[in-house]
C-alpha cells in the first residue's frame, strides 16, 4: 500500500516540509489564511475507508509508517474513495494545486481544535430551519457530516458559515432504497433523523404525512437494522406534540411516562414513531433515542405550527409593528441550538448511560407577554401588542430531569440571551446598528 502512494506522500511532504510556502500558496489564491497549529487531513482513493493517526509528525497509513519524513503538522492522515486521480490535503483555506503528474491536490485549513471525525453522522432534513443547527453543532464538535435531504438548499448552513464543511446528498426517507444507500455510501455511523412533514404541513397533506413522518422514520431504522455493522444509533425528533392538551395534566411538569394522546396528525406520528422505535429495539436490537422537543426558535424558521411566534422577535428587530394574542399562554422557548446539542448528546451518549429512550427537553418557559416584555426589555422602543385572546392547546411543561442525568442536557440560552443573539442577526443581515 505504501508504493501505491508513494510518490503522492513524497509530493506531500515536499508541500508540508515548505510549511509558510503553502500558505504564501494559498494567499495567491486569495485565501484566508488562518495563524496557529493546525492538523493535516489527507483523502485519497482506497479500495476501503481506512484510517491512521499522524504520529511522530508522520504520516501513517492502517498503522504502517508511509512517510518518514517530518512534515511539521500535527493532526490525522484520512483515505476514502474517491477517484484515483484525486487527492485532498487539508492544510489551510481551500483551493487547488498541480503537482507535474497532473494530480489535483485540494487544500484547507482547520484550526487546531478541529479534531480529525472518528464518526459519520448523517442528518435527515439537514438542510432545513433545525438541521442546519443541528449540522452546525455537529462540525463544531469535530464529526464529519452529511445533510441528506430533498432540498439541497443550503442557504442557512451558509448563514451558519458551515455549508463547505458539509456534504450535502439529495434524498428522500420515504424511498426506502434511497436513504439505505446513502448510509451505506457516507459510511454513516450515527444517523439523526429530523425529516418531517410539520403540524400544518401534515394537517394539509395527510397522506404525504404518513409516507414522510411514519414510512420515512421506518425507512430510517430499517437502514440501522439492515446495516447493523455500521449504524450504532439513530437519534430522532419526536416531539412535545405526542402529548395531550395541558388541561389532561395535573403537575407542575409533565413526565415522559404521562398521558400520550396527541390531538393533531403530526402529533399522531410522532406517537406511532415512538412504538415503532420501540419495537426495532426490543425485536432488533437498533440502538436508539427519541427526543420529543417544543418551541424551536432562532433565525431563519421559516415554518411549522409555532413559526408565527418568531415575528415577537424579528418584527421589533427590523423596527417593524407586531401583534399577538395569546398572551397569558405558557410556552417553552428552546434556541435551536440547545435542541442541537441535544440530538448530538443522543446520538453519542453511551447505551449504558441511558435509563430509558424517549426525552423531554425544554428551554425557558415563559408567558408569550413574558417573552414580549423581553423583547422590550433588549429593544425599549419595540412596538409590540399582546392580548390575551385565544388558546393555544399546546403542552409545554415538560420535565426534563431524565434528559439531563443522561444526556447531560443543559440549557444553554436563557430568554434574554436566545433573543438578544436573535435580535442581532437579523439586525446585521439588514445593515442595522447593534442593540
Amino acid at each position: 500500500m505504501c508504493g501505491h502512494f508513494g510518490n503522492v506522500f513524497e509530493r506531500l511532504v515536499d508541500l508540508c516540509k515548505e510549511g509558510l510556502d503553502i500558505v504564501k500558496r494559498l494567499a495567491r489564491l486569495g485565501l484566508d489564511v488562518l495563524t496557529g497549529e493546525f492538523e493535516l487531513l489527507v483523502s485519497a482513493n482506497l479500495a476501503r475507508r481506512v484510517e491512521g493517526p499522524v504520529l511522530n509528525d508522520c504520516v501513517t497509513v492502517a498503522d504502517t509508517r508511509c512517510v518518514n519524513e517530518s512534515i511539521g503538522l500535527d493532526g490525522f492522515a484520512r483515505h476514502t474513495q474517491t477517484v484515483e486521480t484525486s487527492f485532498k490535503v487539508s492544510v489551510g483555506g481551500s483551493g487547488t494545486l498541480r503537482d507535474g503528474n497532473d494530480k489535483v491536490f485540494y487544500l484547507s485549513m482547520r484550526p487546531r481544535w478541529y479534531t480529525m471525525a472518528d464518526n459519520t453522522v448523517l442528518v435527515t432534513g439537514g438542510t432545513g430551519f433545525l438541521g442546519s443547527y443541528v449540522v452546525e453543532d455537529l462540525i463544531d464538535a469535530g464529526h464529519e457530516v452529511v445533510a441528506y435531504d430533498l432540498s439541497t438548499d443550503d442557504r442557512i448552513l451558509a448563514k451558519l458559515d458551515v455549508a463547505d464543511d458539509v456534504t450535502i446528498r439529495r434524498g428522500d426517507v420515504s424511498e426506502a432504497t434511497d436513504i439505505i444507500r446513502a448510509v451505506k455510501e457516507t459510511g454513516t455511523t450515527h444517523i439523526i433523523h429530523l425529516a418531517a412533514l410539520l403540524t400544518n404541513t401534515a394537517r394539509d397533506n395527510p397522506r404525504a404525512a404518513l409516507e414522510v413522518n411514519v414510512a420515512g422514520t421506518n425507512n430510517v431504522l430499517e437502514a440501522a437494522r439492515t446495516l447493523d455493522d455500521q449504524v450504532e444509533r439513530v437519534a430522532w425528533a419526536s416531539s412535545a406534540a405526542v402529548y395531550a392538551p395541558p388541561h389532561n395534566y395535573d403537575g407542575e411538569y409533565v413526565h415522559e411516562s404521562e398521558l400520550v394522546y396527541p390531538d393533531t396528525l403530526y402529533g399522531a406520528t410522532k406517537e406511532y414513531n415512538e412504538h415503532q422505535a420501540r419495537v426495532y429495539h426490543e425485536d432488533y436490537d437498533v440502538s436508539h433515542v427519541g427526543l420529543r422537543p417544543t418551541v424551536a426558535y432562532g433565525p431563519y424558521r421559516e415554518t411549522g405550527g409555532s413559526a408565527f411566534l418568531a415575528n415577537i422577535v424579528e418584527k421589533p428587530a427590523l423596527e417593524e409593528s407586531f401583534s399577538v394574542e395569546y398572551g397569558d399562554q405558557v410556552i417553552d422557548w428552546q434556541h435551536a441550538r440547545d435542541i442541537a446539542q441535544a440530538f448530538r448528546k443522543a446520538a453519542f451518549t453511551p447505551e449504558d448511560g441511558l435509563g430509558q429512550r424517549i426525552y423531554n427537553i425544554r428551554g425557558e418557559l415563559a408567558t408569550i407577554r413574558e417573552a414580549a416584555n423581553t423583547v422590550r426589555d433588549i429593544m425599549p422602543d419595540a412596538d409590540l401588542e399582546v392580548s390575551d385572546e385565544g388558546e393555544l392547546p399546546w403542552t409545554q411543561n415538560l420535565d426534563m430531569t431524565a434528559a439531563e442525568g443522561d444526556l447531560d442536557y443543559e440549557v444553554e440560552y436563557d430568554l434574554e440571551s436566545g433573543f438578544r443573539e436573535y435580535i442581532n442577526v437579523l439586525r446585521e443581515e439588514n445593515g442595522l446598528d447593534p442593540v
